[in-house]
């Protein structure tokens, strides 16, 4: 009965498929010299115990914006990163 009910929840349609980049080739286009804007979206706490250098902190409750903080450019390419899936 649960596997029944579970299907039509993965039934649903989603939106757009947003682009995925592993950790290593994040590190290599960073290293490049690449301008990237980061954005770290795990709590406020995991973020002053450690971020990458250059990231602001979006926490996943809201209670920050990123309104005046994205880039003016909109090709500018924009990572948002956390502890992981899940």
């Amino acid at each position: 009965m649960a596997l029944m009910l579970a299907i039509p929840a993965f039934a649903q349609p989603r939106g757009p498929q947003l682009p995925v980049i592993s950790a290593d080739a994040l590190k290599a286009e960073l290293d490049s010299g690449k301008k990237i804007f980061l954005v770290d979206a795990r709590s406020m706490a995991e973020f002053a115990q450690g971020h990458l250098p250059g990231a602001v902190n979006i926490p996943p409750d809201g209670t920050v914006s990123l309104t005046g903080t994205l880039p003016k450019d909109k090709n500018f390419p924009i990572v948002f990163y956390c502890r992981g899936w899940g």
